[in-house]
């Protein structure tokens, strides 16, 4: 992206997501309202002014490695929790981009900003409270990777979070994908309806186990796991 004009800064100014441009040395040239209301700023506070002294030293230490990788010319999004001086701790997404000149020279970067504070915290109040089940539950994305795995799930299949969270379906159980188990995962990936039915266990040879599984939002799938002490009958 090249330098802003006034006709790219007043179509900015309206935009709802916190949008500045910071030159070479990280000091802010332009920031729109969303920038300032979001940390609360008037213009003064900010333009001409280093990212250190507008959002602190631990923040502007925190993103050095992002900003460092803009200013090289390259494009870069991220998601991490940021201290703020004036915020506090928010967990952030933002993507920063490289400004050039015409001759296609790095003369600074722009930094668009979203705060998802509010997800996160549901989020994690979601995996507490999915943590205190009885039941195992666990959580694969549309790739069949492992996204979430509770505590009641690991001590089953007796593995740790670790060797099983990032990890893909096949790596964590191999043979499992060809499964009356894989072969249910793959209905509800493809109809996106639930189903629920008792099976062998695919990852726990010589148990059978009540499965449910839903869709969930972004394609993946949620699996809750029951043992069972006898065949049930599947619907």
């Amino acid at each position: 992206m090249e330098i802003p004009d006034n006709a790219w800064a007043q179509m900015v100014d309206g935009c709802p997501i916190p949008v500045a441009f910071l030159d070479l040395e990280s000091r802010y040239r332009y920031v729109n309202n969303a920038y300032l209301r979001f940390f609360g700023w008037q213009l003064r506070d900010v333009i001409g002014l280093t990212t250190q002294q507008v959002i602190g030293r631990k923040a502007a230490e925190s993103i050095a490695p992002y900003v460092q990788a803009a200013l090289g010319g390259g494009s870069i999004s991220f998601e991490m929790e940021i201290a703020y001086q004036r915020r506090g701790l928010r967990r952030m997404q933002a993507h920063y981009q490289a400004a050039k000149d015409g001759d296609g020279q790095v003369i600074g970067f722009f930094a668009h900003l979203q705060d998802v504070t509010d997800r996160q915290e549901a989020e994690d109040a979601v995996a507490s409270a999915l943590d205190g089940l009885g039941d195992g539950y666990l959580a694969l994305n549309a790739q069949l990777r492992f996204t979430y795995v509770n505590s009641s799930a690991a001590r089953f299949y007796g593995k740790s979070r670790e060797e099983i969270l990032g990890r893909e379906l096949e790596q964590v159980f191999p043979g499992s994908a060809d499964s009356p188990t894989g072969e249910l995962l793959q209905t509800v990936l493809v109809t996106r309806h639930p189903k629920r039915s008792t099976l062998p266990s695919a990852g726990k040879p010589g148990t059978e186990v009540l499965i449910e599984m839903v869709p969930l939002k972004g394609g993946g799938v949620g699996i809750v796991i029951q043992a069972q002490d006898a065949p049930g009958e599947a619907s």
